[in-house]
Formats: C-alpha cells, structure tokens, sequence
C-alpha cells in the first residue's frame, strides 16, 4: 500500500510540475502510476487534498530544518546577524536542490509553484500559505528585530524578493554552468551561497524608500 502511495505522489508531482494543476487529472495520474482512482481516494481523500501532500512532502522536512537552524541562532546571547538569518532561510533548500538524489524532486516543487503563481488557483494559494505561515512569521519577526528601520510592507517585499532569488537560481540551475561558460557552478553549493547570502542581505539593508 504504501509503495502504491508514493507512487502516486511521484508521478503527481512530475505531471502537476510539467502541465500544471488543472492541466493535470486524477485520471493522467492513476494511468502513469499504475493505480487506479479508488487508490487515490484511499490514501488521499481528493485531488486537492493530493496536491497538499504533494507539496508538504518536500517542504516540511526543509521548513523543519530551517527553524530548527533559526532556533539555535536566536538561543546564542549575541543577536543574530541579517546574513545568518538569511542563510539559515537560503541554505536548506538551495542543498536540497542540489542533491543528486532530491534535486529533480526539488526542480518539480519551483515548477509547481510557477504554475501556480501564473495561474491563481485558491485551492493551491491556501496549500502554499498553509505551508510557509510560520516560515514567514518567524523569518519576518528576526529580521525585522534587525531592520527597524524598514516599515513592515517593505520588510515583506524584500522578503519576497529574496523567495524569487531563490526559486529562480533553483529552476535554471542546470543550465546555470553552461549560460555562464563555467563560471558559476551550482553544483558548488558553498559558492552558491556564499554568493547569494551578501547579495540578498545587502537588499533587506537598503534604506527604504
């Protein structure tokens, strides 16, 4: 049964990320996963409901992580830096994108989420929310601790920016060395990071306008 199930999220995972969410049907998946619809209904209840397992999959253990990361900075006497706090949000899913073994897994979830940032769907709107609040209330919280003077709209718009910097890198990342003729390898994480880190910080540090 269980083989069965993830199964079922693998394949759902490469269709939604390839024609999207309502390009897709339970029907396209079942026939890919050699399932059948009452398997779906077993193990997930609907498609909707698919579609959230499908995404908690992949962020809850990177979104676990990085609060456990952000835990440990804010426990040390000494505030925490905006540069650590941004690498505690930047480091976890840039590593996982770039692991061989999960890094397809990862290129399908910035997919999905283009997908569904192109075409609204409030079903997939309240699946992502459901998934990013506490991120975005805790990361916001330490940051602005280190930001007062950027008003709360502006503290959110660079914390948006900072998402697509990162969700762009993860979706062109194997094209990434050969666009750039070999000098910039995504598959050097350290690199990477240490280059988006100072970046992204020096963005939250500008003044506001």
């Amino acid at each position: 049964m269980e083989n069965t199930r993830e199964r079922i999220l693998d394949v759902a995972e490469r269709l939604f990320a390839e024609q999207g969410f309502s390009g897709t049907s339970l029907r396209q998946i079942t026939g890919s996963a050699d399932a059948n619809l009452a398997a779906v209904n077993y193990h997930f209840g609907s498609k909707e409901q698919l579609i959230a397992e499908v995404f908690s999959r992949r962020f809850e253990p990177i979104n676990a992580l990085r609060l456990r990361l952000l835990d440990v900075l804010e426990a040390d006497e000494r505030p925490p830096t905006v540069e650590e706090i941004v690498e505690v949000f930047l480091d976890p899913p840039l590593r996982a994108c770039l692991d061989p073994e999960r890094g397809e897994s990862l290129l399908h979830i910035s997919q999905m989420i283009g997908h569904a940032m192109s075409r609204p769907d409030s079903t997939v709107r309240d699946v992502l929310l459901e998934q990013f609040e506490e991120i975005i209330q805790r990361f916001t919280q330490a940051l602005g601790r280190q930001l007062d003077h950027l008003p709360p709209d502006q503290l959110l718009w660079r914390f948006v920016f900072m998402i697509g910097a990162m969700a762009h890198t993860m979706s062109i990342s194997p094209e990434l060395k050969i666009l750039s003729k070999g000098l910039c390898d995504p598959a050097d994480t350290e690199e990477l990071v240490g280059a988006m880190v100072p970046f992204v910080a020096a963005g939250f540090r500008a003044p506001a306008p």
